[in-house]
């Protein structure tokens, strides 16, 4: 059975973005050559385009339920329900958001955070991203409405939005500098390089097999930070365009931010 139920809210990623869909139909394939046994298409999943409207046929490899950026809550449509997580339709009460990445149940952008040495503890990171997320979601209600859903700004103790991230990193004293990675932007990085020497905070979606689809991690001169070990930066596998990794052999599947945390310098007397 298909991982995604008839009417699931996802994302559907292309070689430089994702784009809103809602399935709408069950999968189908892969079709084999008869002669060799051979697949012969992909197998493939019917969605509805949320933006430009009309439905096409992807690749399920392609698809993934909607996260949002940092700790991998599901991402609450406005005036709707969080879309379901299990492999089957379900009704009832919203389920409990999901534990992102980590060991023991510990958030993945917080366990980030403190290997970055933005945060002593993961206590100390919780407490802080959890109080900006709350100063956001107020500002968010004077500028939207009273009815404006906490959920699209943070959950408590769990995962936070990425501008929530950014104003926490910034009062701590450091950068957060957003890095060109998509493909089509002649002035991309290169990560391959770029991620040897400094710190730096990658949001992507996990492989398969690994244990939360959407995930941040730490890299610091590179190596991997992870919870509770750490990763050589070989093992994001990133292709020869120095930005997009294998799918098939790399942590992630697809790295879609990656940003550099750098402390400031104040000058004694200034």
């Amino acid at each position: 059975m298909s991982s995604f139920p008839l009417g699931t809210d996802v994302y559907v990623l292309s070689k430089n973005s994702e784009h809103a869909a809602k399935i709408v139909g069950p999968v189908t394939g892969p079709t084999t050559n008869p002669a060799t046994g051979q697949a012969t298409s992909l197998q493939t999943i019917r969605v509805k385009w949320t933006v430009r409207g009309g439905e096409d046929d992807v690749d399920i490899e392609r698809v993934t339920r909607m996260w949002d950026e940092f700790g991998g809550r599901p991402k609450r449509n406005r005036g709707g329900t969080s879309p379901s997580t299990s492999t089957t339709a379900t009704t009832g009460p919203e389920p409990a958001p999901p534990t992102p990445g980590g060991e023991g149940g510990v958030p993945c952008t917080a366990w980030a955070l403190v290997s970055l040495k933005v945060f002593r503890t993961v206590q100390a990171a919780i407490e802080a991203l959890d109080m900006y997320g709350e100063k956001l979601f107020e500002k968010r209600k004077e500028e939207e409405g009273s009815d404006y859903p906490v959920e699209d700004v943070y959950w408590k103790g769990t995962a936070w939005d990425a501008e929530v991230i950014k104003t926490t990193v910034i009062e701590q004293g450091f950068d957060f500098e957003k890095l060109k990675i998509e493909r089509s932007d002649p002035d991309h990085v290169k990560l391959s390089d770029t991620l040897k020497k400094g710190n730096f905070l990658l949001d992507g979606i996990l492989n398969m097999g690994w244990n939360s689809p959407r995930h941040a991690i730490a890299v610091v001169d590179g190596i991997i930070r992870e919870n509770p070990t750490n990763l050589n930066l070989d093992r994001l596998w990133i292709g020869v365009d120095g930005v997009t990794p294998d799918r098939e052999k790399g942590y992630f599947r697809e790295i879609c931010r990656a940003y550099q945390i750098t402390r400031r310098c104040v000058l004694k007397g200034g």
